[in-house]
């Protein structure tokens, strides 16, 4: 962008105006810079699309897209649940072994103990 601020267009006149353009080349150079700019981000939008399921309109589903990304995220804590479940009852089951094999083994002790 220039330092200065290009002459105002006048009125009787279109920015697509050749004469007026060429007499102002700043101006001419940052219209097609801005249309650079726009046709880079129309490029950019159209890629984005291309990433969504169309809908049955044919248009891209953004509000399908969030919704399964709520559904897998409501999917992924219920399979964590499970998974903490599943490991409560299996440490739970080990202690209660464990805690087994101690009291056997001290009524072994005290069966020693009182026998002598």
């Amino acid at each position: 962008m220039p330092d200065t601020i290009p002459p105002q267009m006048p009125k009787n006149r279109r920015s697509t105006d050749s004469i007026w353009l060429d007499e102002n080349p700043d101006v001419a150079q940052m219209l097609k810079d801005i249309r650079g700019t726009q046709l880079d981000m129309i490029a950019t939008l159209k890629a984005q699309s291309r990433a969504f399921v169309p809908n049955e309109f044919s248009e891209p589903d953004y509000d399908g897209h969030r919704k399964d990304h709520v559904k897998l995220a409501t999917s992924e804590k219920l399979i964590e649940s499970y998974k903490e479940s599943a490991t409560k009852r299996i440490i739970n089951i080990a202690l209660a072994f464990v805690f087994g094999l101690m009291a056997v083994g001290f009524f072994e002790y005290i069966k020693k103990g009182l026998g002598n």
